[in-house]
């Protein structure tokens, strides 16, 4: 399986996935898997979390800035470091043998505004832009 090492920032990954610029990204249909994508961390918000009949879970949000292009970001089970606001990240779909997953797009209803985010998955990868790329772990349960 191809590295998957993030270099400088306009340096290209060493895998085989699409890098889908945030300006494309906002094009996108609800329910498309986004290969890879990257941005500088604009703003992040406090994490929530609770339980429910599925167990333990947190949420956390983002926001994401390339150029003009801006999105939200929404993170399930994982929690952003503080520590990379104002950085630029990647965000890395997991490839498997049954594909490429994630990262999706989606359409989030939130206080009766609708908007389009990134939902980020356990299997994604958030790396900073000059680090290399690691698997982030699930927060303690």
């Amino acid at each position: 399986m191809p590295s998957r090492q993030a270099g400088a920032a306009n340096r290209k990954l060493t895998n085989n996935m699409r890098t889908i610029p945030l300006a494309e990204v906002l094009q996108m249909s609800p329910g498309e898997i986004i290969p890879q994508t990257k941005g500088t961390v604009k703003v992040i918000f406090d994490p929530v979390s609770g339980t429910n009949d599925k167990g333990d879970w947190t949420l956390q949000n983002f926001i994401l800035k390339d150029g003009n292009a801006e999105i939200k970001v929404k993170l399930s089970n994982r929690t952003i470091e503080n520590s990379l606001k104002g950085k630029t990240v990647w965000l890395i779909s997991k490839e498997g043998q049954k594909g490429i997953s994630g990262l999706k797009l989606l359409s989030d209803t939130y206080k009766g505004k609708t908007q389009l985010v990134i939902q980020v998955s356990e299997s994604a990868t958030i790396s900073e832009a000059d680090r290399p790329a690691q698997q982030q772990a699930p927060p303690p349960k």
